[in-house]
């Protein structure tokens, strides 16, 4: 069994991920600015920005695999990049696989 964090979980992609992964035994945590209006039983769920360098650490740490599938809009229009970017040095760093839903 993965550790998996899933950036971006309650959204349409991030939230079909995380069930997925859910479904098959994996440990998970889906990450987003709100929570879900349908929990996935077995997930965990954390809240908060991910404009915050310290939320971003919070996400990685622990995990086997980061999946990043947040919409480039609202507040992270012009910021993803950036945010992608920083998330990919953390998982690198910590030795967790990186996925990107495009």
């Amino acid at each position: 069994m993965s550790t998996l964090v899933v950036i971006g979980g309650t959204g349409y992609t991030g939230g079909n991920i995380v069930a997925e992964a859910a479904q098959r035994g994996h440990s998970v945590t889906s990450w987003s600015r709100n929570a879900p209006e349908s929990p996935v039983a077995g997930v965990t769920y954390e809240t908060g920005s991910l404009q915050d360098d310290e939320n971003r650490q919070r996400a990685v740490a622990g995990a086997d695999a980061v999946i990043l599938a947040l919409a480039p809009r609202g507040e992270l229009e012009n910021e993803l990049a950036g945010i992608y970017a920083r998330i990919a040095e953390l998982a690198a760093a910590s030795g967790a696989r990186l996925g990107v839903v495009g």
